[in-house]
C-alpha cells in the first residue's frame, strides 16, 4: 500500500488542561495486492502507482505538521513467517 499522510495538531482535554498531540491521518491510498508463487524466492516485483499531481502531495517534512508518504509492504507466506515493513518514500516534483 502507498500512502500519503498528513500529520495535524489535534487538541484533547486531559485532566484540568488541554494537550495538543500530533496525528498521523491517512489522506490518500492505493494498493496493489500481487499473487506471487512461493517458487519465486526473493524475486523482484516491479509496481507502479500513479501519483496525484498537485505540489500539496509532496513531501515535506520540515513543514509544521509534516506531510510524506509511505510504502507498506505485507508478505504472507503460506508455512513461513509473515512480513511487514514500512518505507519512508520522499516524493518531490520533478523540475
Amino acid at each position: 500500500m502507498l500512502r500519503f499522510v498528513e500529520e495535524r495538531i489535534v487538541q484533547r482535554p486531559s485532566g484540568d488542561e488541554t494537550a495538543t498531540e500530533l496525528r498521523a491521518c491517512t489522506v490518500w491510498a492505493d494498493e496493489q495486492p500481487i499473487e506471487a508463487d512461493d517458487d519465486r524466492g526473493l524475486a523482484p516485483l516491479a509496481v507502479r502507482f500513479e501519483l496525484p499531481d498537485e505540489p500539496r502531495w509532496t513531501t515535506a517534512l520540515a513543514d509544521h505538521p509534516p506531510r510524506y508518504w509511505q510504502l507498506e509492504v505485507d508478505v504472507a507466506r503460506r508455512g513461513g513467517a509473515d512480513l511487514r515493513c514500512v518505507f519512508p518514500l520522499p516524493v518531490y516534483p520533478v523540475d
